[in-house]
């Protein structure tokens, strides 16, 4: 926008140049008229005076006065006509010399144009590039930390059915020698193992939870005291040596917090950490 301005502040000058220089032309050309027409105004004097003292001489005096006045009327012409033409040469040379000098500042304009508009492609390309490098690296880690996962995790679900399996096989075997199982948890007290710690400004919970009992598990927040509270439910059943055995169990858990500061029930924040397999509860002090 400032290349138009700017040419068309050019041309604006150009044209106020141009219309001076005529008005100058026309005031010249109007300053000789008069010139011409006082030097008439005194013949026609002269001829007047001489038609009272001559009147012989009255029609030689007129006939050489009109040719000096079409002498001059052409010497008059001619000049305007050279002034005009002079002119118009200056103002076609700097129509001319304004037409090149735009060309050219557009010109330089255009080359500008497209070295920067080149910069910025290569810019562009280049971190285009390094993002595309970047995301397949990242995708390529995830993928095998992914692979690592889902290996380890196999794994541990492998040695976990295994131990189970064997575990049930001893139950059976413990049950047909005696009955009764000694330390039976069903008549025990259970919970989840929590720590609470406390800042200026938050109450931090942090509870060992497996990821699989995550669900089950319900994090209350009151005025001054935090609940947790689970339930959970287990069907089984084995079959071996002769002997068929079903358990139905369902077990409910209540742990109550008792906080020595109110607390903004409002402003509760919770995360689980599956590495660690802890669920951290951030709540703010009133």
């Amino acid at each position: 926008m400032s290349n138009d301005i700017f040419s068309k502040t050019v041309w604006q000058n150009f044209n106020d140049i141009k219309a001076e220089q005529i008005k100058r032309q026309e005031d010249v050309i109007m300053s000789k008229e008069k010139q011409i027409q006082e030097i008439g105004q005194g013949y026609d004097q002269k001829v007047r005076q001489a038609k009272t003292e001559r009147n012989a001489a009255i029609s030689h005096i007129k006939y050489d006065l009109s040719k000096d006045i079409e002498i001059e009327n052409k010497r008059a012409a001619l000049a305007i006509s050279k002034m005009r033409h002079n002119h118009e040469k200056t103002y076609d040379h700097i129509k001319k010399t304004g037409e090149e000098r735009i060309k050219a500042l557009a010109e330089s304009l255009e080359q500008k144009r497209m070295y920067y508009l080149k910069e910025l492609n290569k810019v562009d390309k280049h971190y285009r590039k390094e993002a595309e490098h970047q995301h397949k690296k990242h995708l390529s880690e995830l993928e095998s930390r992914q692979d690592y996962n889902e290996l380890m995790y196999k794994k541990a679900e492998d040695q976990a059915h295994r131990a189970i399996e064997l575990r049930e096989n001893e139950i059976v075997k413990n049950f047909i020698s005696n009955p009764t199982i000694p330390g039976d948890s069903f008549y025990q007290l259970s919970g989840y193992q929590a720590e609470l710690s406390e800042d200026p400004h938050f109450y931090t919970l942090q509870i060992n939870v497996p990821e699989h009992e995550r669900k089950n598990l319900n994090v209350i927040v009151k005025q001054k005291q935090i609940t947790i509270s689970a339930q959970r439910a287990h069907n089984k059943k084995h079959e071996g040596y002769g002997r068929k055995i079903e358990t139905h169990n369902y077990q409910s858990t209540r742990d109550v917090l008792a906080l020595p500061h109110p607390v903004d029930k409002n402003h509760v924040h919770e995360s689980y950490d599956p590495h660690l397999q802890v669920l951290i509860v951030q709540v703010k002090k009133a």
